[in-house]
């Protein structure tokens, strides 16, 4: 199954391939939802306070309540799973961390909808685009071996990076920076003045500003901060 998956997913060109292949590997370890959740990087190109969710095998009403509501908000497994570095089971998040009242109120919400059990699987990606997927079992329990734990984490972490790939090429193009381009917005993003950055690179404060005029129009945008976030989640910076 595991030679299967490796060789699917790397021939996978659409995102509705990818999901295919990953619900059928998913499948075959007896899971009956698969639910994937990106959140690109602040900054990048793609950037949303919204959540892109893509699911299957999930109630249709649960997936509209939860995105028209945007109950992402207050779900504490996706803020849990953004510091685990292992796959938890969702009835276990209370036990993982202090929940908030919006997100006990979440959890008192969701258990409304057969959802059924299942585990929270951290991935990460390129620059920091990161995101979890969610395998969950109607039928039987939700595994608990350790091995199979981990052999669940290494296809969704395949899956993702392959996302992360097809999502690349699908994303405007953005032009390379100059050298002094590149280091002003360093030096941005490490907090620093105009005058602090003139002053380090041995230039004046109009040349800083020249620079940064050209990174706002290669990356279009209209802030020195946003110019150097974005730059970052592009993997323009060091």
């Amino acid at each position: 199954m595991w030679k299967a998956l490796l060789e699917q997913t790397l021939e996978a060109s659409t995102f509705a391939c990818l999901r295919s292949v990953a619900f059928d590997y998913f499948s075959g370890l007896g899971a009956s939802r698969l639910s994937y959740h990106h959140y690109p990087p602040l900054g990048a190109v793609d950037y949303t306070p919204k959540i892109t969710v893509a699911a299957v095998g999930y109630p249709d009403s649960w997936i509209n309540t939860y995105m028209k509501q945007e109950l992402y908000k207050d779900d504490p497994i996706i803020r849990h799973a953004a510091i685990a570095t292992r796959p938890f089971r969702w009835e276990d998040i209370q036990d993982l961390t202090e929940l908030s009242a919006a997100e006990k109120r979440f959890l008192s919400f969701v258990s409304e909808y057969e959802v059924g059990e299942g585990l929270a699987v951290p991935v990460f990606g390129p620059h920091g685009r990161n995101g979890y997927f969610g395998v969950g079992y109607l039928n039987s329990a939700c595994p608990i071996d350790l091995r199979i734990q981990a052999e669940i984490q290494m296809g969704c972490q395949l899956v993702h990076l392959r996302y992360c790939e097809l999502l690349r090429e699908a994303l405007p193009h953005l032009p390379d920076l100059s050298s002094q381009e590149r280091t002003v917005l360093q030096l941005v993003s490490q907090g620093l003045t105009n005058s602090a950055i003139a002053d380090q690179m041995r230039v004046s404060k109009k040349t800083v500003a020249t620079y940064l005029g050209r990174c706002f129009d290669k990356l279009d945008v209209h802030d020195r901060m946003t110019a150097a976030l974005r730059a970052l989640a592009a993997g323009l910076l060091d």
